[in-house]
C-alpha cells in the first residue's frame, strides 16, 4: 500500500506549472523590452529621415534663393531642385530677380494702375487723384508745381537686397529714393522747362541720380525706367503763376526792345569809332612825317652852317623872315637909303597890288 500524501503530488505539479509560468512571463517581458527598443530606434530613424527630407526645395526659373545658415549668408541657390540643411539650421529666402516692380509717386493708390498703363486719366482730373505731400515740389525759380511720376525696378543682387536694405513698417526705400531724386532735379530746373521741353532730360537725370543713390546704399536694386505722368501748376497758385508769367512776358518784351535799340546803335557807334580812329591814324602819320621832314631839314641846315658859317645864318634869317612876313605887303631894299628913311609909297599902290 502506498501511503504517500496526495496533496504533495498536487503541490509538486502546481509548483512546476507556476515555475513554467514565471519563466514564460520572464521570456515575454524580455521580448517586449526588445520590441520596445526597436520601435524607439525605428521611430527616431523615421523622424530623422523625414526631417532631412524637408531640406529639398525648388527655385523657380525667375527666382534665386538666398540660403542662410543660422541667420548668416551661406550661398545663392540657382533655379531647379536644391537641398539645404533643414530648419532651424538653414533657411532659404526666395526672391524674384526678373519681376519688374512698379512704384507711382504722387497719385492715390486706387488709380495708380490705370494711370500708369495708359498715361492718361479717364474719369477724374489730375488734381483729384493727387497726393499733395508727395507730388508738390519747389522748382529752381521758386515756383510750386505738381509732379506725378513712376519708376520700375528689379532685384539684381539678392544678397545685397536682403541684407543691406531694411524697410520698417510703412517704409519703402526705393520709393523714398525716387521721390528724393526727383525733388533734387526739379529743385534746379525752371518751372517752364519742367512743364514742357525738358521733361525727357528731367526723367534721365532723375533716373541716373536714383540709381547712383541706390548703388551708394549697396542695395542690389536696378532701376529699369522712370517717367513723368503729369506736371502742372496747382490751382491754388494758378492766379499768381499767371501774373508771374505776364510779368515775365513784359520783361522779355522790354529786353527785346533794348536789344533792338542796341543792335541799331552799336553798328553806327562802331562805324563812327572806326572813322575817328582812321582819321587819328592819318593825322598821326602826317605829324610824324612833318616832324621827320623838319628834323631832316634842320640837319641839312646844320651841315650848311658848319660849312659856310655867317652866310648860312643869313640864309636862315632870310628864309625865316620870308616865312613870317610872307602874307604882309613889304618892300625889300638891298641898298642903304639916304637919311635911313624909306620912301613913302602911295596907299593906292598897295590897294592896286592887292
Amino acid at each position: 500500500m502506498n501511503f504517500d500524501n496526495p496533496w504533495k503530488q498536487l503541490n509538486k505539479g502546481a509548483s512546476q506549472e507556476r515555475s513554467a509560468n514565471i519563466i514564460s512571463e520572464i521570456l515575454k517581458k524580455k521580448g517586449k523590452k526588445g520590441n520596445s527598443k526597436f520601435f524607439i530606434y525605428f521611430t527616431i530613424a523615421a523622424l530623422l529621415v523625414l526631417w532631412l527630407s524637408t531640406g529639398f526645395y525648388i527655385i523657380n526659373a525667375d527666382e534665386q534663393g538666398v540660403v542662410l545658415r543660422l541667420g548668416k549668408f551661406e550661398r545663392i541657390s540657382e533655379p531647379g531642385l536644391n537641398y539645404k540643411i533643414p530648419y532651424p539650421i538653414e533657411a532659404v529666402e526666395k526672391l524674384s530677380v526678373t519681376r519688374i516692380n512698379r512704384e507711382v509717386i504722387g497719385i492715390k493708390q486706387g488709380v495708380q494702375d490705370s494711370v500708369v498703363l495708359g498715361r492718361q486719366q479717364a474719369a477724374a482730373k489730375a488734381s483729384d487723384i493727387s497726393l499733395a505731400k508727395e507730388s508738390q515740389m519747389l522748382t529752381g525759380d521758386e515756383n510750386i508745381m505738381e509732379m506725378h511720376f513712376y519708376f520700375q525696378w528689379r532685384i539684381k543682387d539678392p544678397k545685397k537686397y536682403l541684407f543691406n536694405i531694411r524697410d520698417l513698417v510703412g517704409e519703402n526705400t526705393p520709393r523714398a529714393g525716387a521721390e528724393s531724386a526727383m525733388r533734387q532735379v526739379i529743385g534746379v530746373t525752371k518751372l517752364n522747362e519742367a512743364l514742357s521741353e525738358h521733361r525727357r532730360g528731367i526723367e534721365k537725370s532723375a533716373m541716373e541720380l536714383l540709381q547712383k543713390m541706390l548703388d551708394s546704399y549697396d542695395s542690389g536694386i536696378q532701376v529699369e525706367s522712370l517717367g513723368i505722368l503729369y506736371s502742372y501748376v496747382p490751382s491754388e497758385v494758378m492766379a499768381a503763376y499767371r501774373d508771374v508769367q505776364s510779368a515775365k512776358a513784359n520783361k522779355e518784351e522790354f529786353i527785346n526792345q533794348a536789344y533792338a535799340y542796341r543792335n541799331d546803335l552799336l553798328p553806327k557807334a562802331r562805324a563812327d569809332a572806326d572813322s575817328m580812329i582812321m582819321k587819328a591814324e592819318a593825322y598821326r602819320a602826317k605829324v610824324v612825317e612833318e616832324a621827320l621832314g623838319q628834323a631832316a631839314r634842320f640837319e641839312k641846315i646844320y651841315v650848311e652852317y658848319k660849312k659856310f658859317g655867317q652866310s648860312a645864318m643869313d640864309r636862315i634869317y632870310i628864309d625865316t623872315m620870308s616865312s613870317v612876313l610872307k602874307d604882309l605887303n613889304k618892300v625889300i631894299v638891298d641898298k642903304p637909303v639916304a637919311n635911313s628913311t624909306l620912301p613913302v609909297l602911295q596907299l593906292s599902290d598897295f590897294v592896286k597890288r592887292e
